[in-house]
């Protein structure tokens, strides 16, 4: 489902977990695709509770903002391998690691992919350093 539905029927008052089929993460629901996938299809949705995926609506709310803020917790494929400067290996394996954060906080916590930096700069080829910075450049 592609960010744009998603938002529409969030925008209509209708709740997430009517939306996406939500799993259980790290004592939080998420939404997590059965396989990483390349696309602008949301593959991940991280702690649903925390981030209050819903509109917000009322007086004092900015419509444009809100929509800005929860397109920005809805994750495609693409949004990930981005995140990762266009490593798709990493992509992979950062897609494979999350249970509830979002991908930019799994990946600057790189010793949570159960890496040493040796090790990451074996496997994709650049440092840990090296490869944030081409994803945030």
């Amino acid at each position: 489902m592609k960010k744009a539905e998603i938002l529409s029927r969030l925008k209509e008052g209708e709740k997430i977990e009517r939306i996406l089929s939500l799993s259980w993460g790290q004592d939080c629901p998420i939404y997590k695709a059965a396989a990483f996938t390349e696309g602008d299809d949301v593959i991940y949705v991280p702690d649903v509770w925390l981030n209050e995926i819903e509109f917000q609506t009322g007086d004092g709310w900015d419509e444009e903002a809100e929509e800005k803020r929860l397109r920005g917790m809805l994750y495609t494929g693409d949004d990930i391998l981005a995140e990762c400067g266009g490593n798709r290996k990493l992509a992979e394996e950062l897609f494979n690691c999350l249970d509830w954060q979002h991908p930019s906080s799994a990946l600057d916590d790189y010793p949570y992919l159960g890496y040493t930096e040796e090790e990451w700069q074996e496997r994709y080829g650049k440092t840990s350093a090296e490869l944030w910075q081409t994803a945030t450049a």
